[in-house]
């Protein structure tokens, strides 16, 4: 009889188990330097500067965009859905009449993407939750890279500086 009971625990904790797994806790290894990664991310960009959501993260007056640019961290595995593109993006709010990008509403961060209908994307909190909100949403292999800001922030900018000025011609 015990031993019935032990192998009815087990399988009720397996269960348990595969539940939480499964309902996401905490997000699977994302897979890095993956060739489909920058037109994953490209994708990802162009749909978060398309959202109305996400062109309210600077400003909600009327008639400002997002101009963004990226460079990939890493994509979930192609196993899990939704498809999740994690990126460091820096990008400005543009509207027509502003002839340069020095002085705009802008964004330097980590990004998790995830490529749904409608698109989501989730940024970390600013501040002392920084760090916890980086555990929860980026998977542990991108955590460091998460905290440690991009290692190409002065080429991306420069990127979207040219990007901005092309904008307004």
């Amino acid at each position: 009889m015990v031993r019935k009971n032990r192998v009815a625990l087990a399988v009720i904790l397996a269960v348990v188990g595969t539940t939480v797994t499964a309902c996401g806790s905490e997000p699977a290894d994302a897979v890095t330097g993956s060739p489909t990664a920058a037109t994953a991310t490209e994708q990802a960009l162009r749909a978060l500067e398309a959202d109305a959501t996400f062109g309210q993260e600077t400003t909600t007056q009327a008639g400002w965009r997002p101009i963004c640019v990226g460079r990939p961290m890493g994509l979930s595995p192609e196993d899990v859905d939704p498809r999740t593109v994690y990126a460091w993006i820096q990008c400005k709010w543009v509207q027509e009449s502003v002839d340069n990008g020095t002085q705009l509403p802008a964004i330097a961060a980590p990004i998790a993407v995830h490529l749904t209908s409608p698109m989501r994307y989730e940024l970390p909190q600013d501040g002392d939750d920084y760090p916890t909100s980086i555990d929860e949403i980026f998977p542990p292999n991108l955590r460091e890279a998460a905290l440690g800001g991009s290692p190409e922030e002065s080429a991306m900018l420069a990127e979207l500086d040219a990007k901005v000025i092309e904008s307004q011609k």
